[in-house]
Parts: C-alpha cells; sequence; structure tokens
C-alpha cells in the first residue's frame, strides 16, 4: 500500500503560515539547502495532495524555481482538492471534489511510489483525523507566527493528531530542525 506522509513547515508556535502573507516563505525563509533536503525526502514519493489555496500559490511559485524541489513538486502528480476551481494549468494536475478519505483510499490502490500532503493543514487535519497519514515530517523554523496577520495552525483539536512515536531528528540549514514522527 503507498504510504502517506504530511510534508510541511512549522513555527514555533505551531503554525504553517499566516492569512497576511502572500505565501509561507514571508513568514518562514527557506534556505536552498531545506529545499535540497525537501526533494531528496521526496525522491520515493509521485503523488502530492493539496487543496485550493496551495495549488493556485504553489502553481505561481513552484514552476519558476530553478531548483531540485520545484523541479520534483512540477513532476509529480498533483490530486487538488477544491470545490472552486475550473481549470488546473499546473503540469501534471488533476481536479478531485470528491471526500479527501475516498480519493486517497482509491489512489492506495493504484500503482504508484508514497502520496504526500504539503502545504494544505485543512486537508491534512482531515486526513490526520481519520488516522490516514503514515508520517508527519514537520520543519520547526525559530521563528513565532504570533496572534497578528490570522495564524494558520496545522492542528487545531487533540482529536486532530492521533498518538505519534518520534523517529528522526535533523537539523537542517537556516537554524530548523526536521521532526519526523510515525504514528505509534
Amino acid at each position: 500500500m503507498r504510504k502517506l506522509m504530511l510534508l510541511d513547515n512549522a513555527t514555533l508556535d505551531g503554525y504553517l503560515a499566516r492569512r497576511a502573507d502572500a505565501n509561507a516563505a514571508a513568514l518562514m525563509p527557506v534556505v536552498a539547502e531545506q529545499f535540497d533536503w525537501q526533494a531528496d525526502l521526496l525522491a520515493d514519493y509521485d503523488t502530492l495532495l493539496i487543496g485550493r489555496v496551495s495549488y493556485v500559490t504553489g502553481a505561481e511559485f513552484w514552476p519558476k524555481q530553478a531548483n531540485r524541489l520545484g523541479e520534483k513538486l512540477t513532476a509529480m502528480t498533483k490530486v487538488v482538492f477544491s470545490r472552486t476551481l475550473d481549470t488546473l494549468d499546473w503540469a501534471n494536475s488533476r481536479l478531485a471534489t470528491g471526500d479527501p478519505a475516498a480519493e486517497l483510499a482509491q489512489l492506495r490502490t493504484e500503482p504508484g511510489d508514497g502520496i504526500c500532503v504539503k502545504g494544505a493543514p485543512t486537508l491534512a487535519r482531515a486526513l490526520s483525523r481519520e488516522q490516514l497519514i503514515d508520517e508527519y515530517v514537520i520543519i520547526v523554523h525559530p521563528l513565532i507566527a504570533g496572534p497578528d496577520g490570522d495564524p494558520i495552525p496545522h492542528f487545531r483539536e487533540p482529536d486532530d493528531l492521533p498518538p505519534l512515536a518520534l523517529t528522526e531528528v535533523t537539523p537542517l540549514a537556516g537554524d530548523a530542525v526536521a521532526l519526523r514522527y510515525v504514528r505509534r
């Protein structure tokens, strides 16, 4: 069965981004070495699950990036969960309008490599609540989002996360650290 991994960035106070910022990079400057590390991590993944907002910002940002992560994300099959998008212009993208758990169950029956959810907190929460995420990789940056700018949390309620076990801690450039967890 194909593994599902959550890969994302977070501040020390647990936020993905602020709605007031154009994208998470405005809050968390990511250095080139972190992009390379993420590209290496995604080597055995071929499918990306994302929501509408992440798709719109990613489709504008990633194809223009001259780095391995931009190339990897552009090459991956992107399953975009949206009820409002009509057209998808980013290479290898397809629209999913149904239940995320059902879509994931179908994807897991198809041949392919791993599946990643990235930059989609609402989608990630829904999948995590159903205990469908096998591995959580959170890159923590030494920043505080604070209450200004309407911060976006990864998880809101205790039921949003199953019990997790820490399996790896990786220091990264830019004083960030990658924390890798699996479901217990």
